[in-house]
């Protein structure tokens, strides 16, 4: 039995307000699985019903809520004399500097980008957040650095030349005549699955050198629940996870029609022959074993995308 079905009368409760169907299953099975009791609210007026009528602990809230704007529901919250001390962490895609002002000056006590900070990073966040003494990682400061170990000497620079080359080739194919029939296409979604938060990083680093923005995930149990509904153009595994292993995750995500066809990639540490057939046989179409160069990942993501397409 999940632990936030053991005694929800002591557990905390977390409101998300956010419209994202993704998002919002991802963190609802993150935190009910930290043993937190989820509240969901995907507009403003539902969330500000909950608000008052199961006053939560702690509020997460994106600043896009349709016709009104997270910055409108967080003054809301900081007019309310029963409500106003509620702390409200803004986790959003916007970046844009007059909306992000704005919900500091209305109250948000930390204001986080979806693309930076992956699940588990949330999750300290918050929970620093609700023990005041407990004090944060240094990687969630916001200013993440790539370990430049993975970049030594074993790495040569005729081989990055040429991945650059034509990652810049891909960029300028995109851009150019095939523009007009790349766009006809939906937006890609992109998972990333890795319990090493730094293995994490460095994807995301790798898949944004691309132009992609992957949903990264750090419990292979989430990003199965989550493939079951939700098709994916391009999954990330690593392999040696705890609980429920790469291979094991991928053929189990080959079961589910809506994500039959998608590209899988390892990425995985294990670089043997003997991992390479596992993931093959498990469904996987592709493999990169660690440490990789970023360009390299980004050049195989595309080109798994755009077959995908074609």
């Amino acid at each position: 039995m999940s632990s936030y079905l053991r005694d929800t009368t002591l557990a905390k409760k977390i409101l998300i307000i956010d419209d994202d169907l993704i998002f919002v299953k991802i963190y609802e099975s993150l935190f009910q699985s930290e043993g937190f009791v989820v509240d969901v609210a995907h507009d403003a007026k539902s969330a500000m019903d909950q608000l008052i009528g199961a006053r939560p602990d702690l509020v997460l809230l994106d600043l896009f809520l349709g016709k009104v704007n997270g910055v409108h529901v967080l003054k809301e919250i900081r007019s309310r004399p029963t409500i106003r001390s509620i702390p409200v962490i803004v986790l959003s895609t916007s970046r844009t500097s007059r909306l992000v002002d704005a919900a500091w000056r209305a109250g948000a006590n930390r204001c986080l980008w979806k693309d930076d900070f992956d699940p588990d990073q949330v999750l300290d966040v918050v929970n620093g957040t609700l023990s005041p003494g407990e004090s944060l990682p240094e990687t969630l400061s916001g200013r993440q650095t790539i370990d430049e170990s993975l970049d030594s000497d074993s790495i040569q620079p005729s081989p990055l030349n040429t991945l650059t080359q034509a990652v810049s080739f891909l960029g300028k194919l995109l851009d150019g005549a095939a523009h007009k029939h790349i766009n006809a296409y939906p937006q890609v979604t992109v998972l990333a699955v890795d319990d090493d938060q730094t293995s994490r990083w460095m994807i995301r680093s790798g898949l944004n050198l691309a132009g992609l923005k992957p949903i990264c995930i750090g419990d292979p149990r989430i990003a199965l629940s989550i493939c079951e509904e939700n098709a994916a153009d391009l999954i990330c595994i690593d392999a040696a996870m705890p609980g429920m292993n790469g291979f094991e995750l991928c053929s189990r995500i080959r079961d589910f029609p809506i994500n039959k066809n998608s590209s899988v990639l390892f990425v995985t540490g294990y670089g043997d022959f003997e991992s390479r057939v596992r993931s093959s046989r498990a469904g996987g179409d592709d493999f990169i074993a660690k440490p990789f160069l970023l360009n390299e990942l980004g050049l195989k993501a595309l080109v798994h995308i755009l077959d995908g397409q074609l």
